[in-house]
């Protein structure tokens, strides 16, 4: 619900943008989104207008663990397990590319939508690849993850073409872009 004064839209265009949550158990079909105008007493001031439609799309959702390389157990903030990861090859050149997969296990619901950060890390503390993105190329946003659920989150993360050879650390987090607030590791 948005309020906007009427007398202070009076001769005015009022535009707005919002952004609102759809439940990840909706069934996929499309939705009319309309607008009701409300007065101060809660009571609707003429009919409801249909301003456009909105196709809701099924998520496949795997309850079962799937078959990763590396096992991880680590929780983030108090909602989300980082079960494991692949990494498609040991070694890379400089100027290549680390191909990572991550797997989500959400423990609960999160009311916001957080980016994962992938960063390639050197020993001496710089970082020379980085992939930071909503999950699933922007395809599962963790607003619509199920508790239970596995996501599989596919990472291409581009090297320096300088980096000097030796061996580097991949770390892996989410956050929120909004405030660059991370979740803790625990």
């Amino acid at each position: 619900t948005q309020t906007y004064p009427l007398d202070a839209a009076a001769g005015q265009t009022v535009l707005g943008q919002y952004d609102y949550l759809v439940d990840a158990g909706t069934p996929g079909c499309d939705y009319a989104v309309t607008v009701t105008l409300v007065g101060d007493d809660g009571q609707p001031v003429g009919d409801a207008a249909e301003i456009g439609r909105l196709t809701v799309r099924p998520v496949a959702v795997s309850l079962q663990p799937p078959s990763m390389g590396h096992s991880v157990q680590a929780t983030l903030g108090d909602r989300v397990g980082l079960a494991g990861y692949d990494l498609a090859q040991g070694s890379v050149k400089p100027g290549g590319n680390v191909e990572l997969t991550l797997y989500w296990h959400p423990q609960g619901r999160l009311d916001r939508s957080l980016k994962v950060f992938t960063h390639v890390v050197g020993p001496d503390g710089k970082i020379i690849g980085q992939a930071d993105a909503i999950p699933a190329n922007g395809g599962r946003p963790t607003t619509g993850w199920r508790p239970g659920e596995y996501i599989a989150d596919r990472y291409v993360i581009p090297l320096e073409r300088n980096a000097a050879p030796g061996r580097y650390q991949i770390e892996v987090g989410l956050y929120d872009a909004a405030t660059g607030e991370r979740l803790p590791v625990k």
